[in-house]
């Protein structure tokens, strides 16, 4: 298979492991740490649900106008199509939107040492910012993946095993090993108060730590890893 095509159902599969650790955790993680009841729970969830509409709009703008501007300097005679049509766009959107979700991932996190204690307003915007650009990224990996495919590998657009089974797939296998990732952090912990979690080692010795911190950690060692799979590969997804 193209390079290109793994490297898009990798991201992929990041993608929606990443939402399903934002959207399932936020029930259990408003309302043990910050005492949500569960209609401010909801309410949380429709507001970010909400938020995907105009952010999905003003990415499609964004990138309507590009191929615009793109299409103008072809027909122009002042020679800068060329140097335009060298920069990846969708891969450049791609990973923008992955290094604003890995800000968000770092607000959320629970660094009190450091004066940097999780508060109700920083978690909300950290898991809404990270939740709306990963929705936003699924549209853009999907077109990114459709334009590899039919310049490099168009054999994977037909048959049983075609693209569009294989980007179902990795989605699935994202969303469900991400519940599975939640439920192993519920399993190691156990409720102390409000504010912290036990983490239970082998040696059973507990180690005080915060449950968001369990969560989100990992995530976002994933996504940096898959930005830096997405900058040394550049010329797999390139079209």
């Amino acid at each position: 298979m193209d390079p290109g095509v793994l490297l898009m159902l990798w991201l992929f599969f990041v993608n929606k492991f990443t939402v399903e650790v934002l959207m399932s955790s936020a029930p259990s993680v408003s309302r043990s740490r910050f005492e949500f009841t569960t209609s401010q729970c909801s309410l949380m969830m429709a507001v970010f649900g909400i938020l995907v509409l105009p952010t999905n709009a003003a990415l499609s703008y964004s990138v309507t106008r590009r191929e615009m501007l793109r299409q103008r300097l072809e027909q122009s005679s002042l020679g800068f199509h060329d140097a335009f049509d060298n920069g990846d766009g969708e891969t450049t959107l791609i990973l923008q939107l992955m290094m604003g979700t890995c800000v968000a991932l770092a607000l959320v996190l629970d660094v009190d040492d450091i004066g940097l204690k999780l508060h109700t307003d920083r978690y909300i915007f950290a898991v809404m910012l990270g939740f709306v650009l990963m929705q936003a990224q699924e549209g853009v990996l999907l077109s990114k993946l459709s334009k590899i495919i039919a310049f490099r590998s168009p054999e994977s657009a037909k048959g049983t095993c075609n693209s569009g089974l294989l980007a179902t797939e990795a989605g699935t296998i994202g969303r469900a090993l991400g519940d599975a990732f939640l439920t192993f952090v519920a399993s190691m912990c156990s409720h102390e108060s409000g504010a912290h979690w036990h983490l239970h080692q082998s040696e059973n010795i507990e180690s005080r730590i915060g449950l968001v911190n369990a969560y989100f950690g990992p995530n976002l060692i994933l996504l940096l890893f898959s930005l830096w799979m997405v900058m040394r590969n550049k010329a797999a997804a390139a079209v």
